[in-house]
């Protein structure tokens, strides 16, 4: 398996996780199955990091000739955000936000679940 078939793979994971969870009962949430959103979703997590990082790239190669053509880094900034790598960016940064709070919601089911196996919650 070469390194494009295991992101693809780690892609298509990491979407049914988030499909998945949104349809997960917290309340009965188990422990392996936290454990495995949080497993699947940090390897996605991590691949779309590479791809902001690749559209980050992108931007600051570009970057020159957009600010020719406007007055201000904003008027700049609003330039590249229309662009469709720019949207792209946009829509990868909610993302992430979104990943990253199901993973602490996670991680604060598998403490709470560790705490209520001890009887220290």
């Amino acid at each position: 398996m070469n390194e494009q078939q295991i992101k693809s793979l780690i892609l298509q994971f990491g979407k049914r996780a988030l499909d998945d969870y949104q349809n997960e009962n917290v309340v009965t949430l188990t422990a392996q199955r936290a454990d495995n959103y949080r497993s699947l979703l940090s390897g996605y997590s991590a691949l779309l990091e590479e791809r902001l990082g690749e559209l980050e790239v992108e931007k600051a190669q570009r970057w020159a000739e957009i600010r020719e053509k406007s007055k201000s880094n904003s008027d700049a900034e609003n330039l590249w955000n229309a662009t469709g790598s720019g949207l792209e960016y946009i829509k990868l940064k909610s993302l992430m936000k979104a990943v990253d709070k199901i993973r602490a919601a996670c991680k604060d089911r598998l403490d709470r679940l560790q705490n209520e196996s001890f009887n220290r919650y």
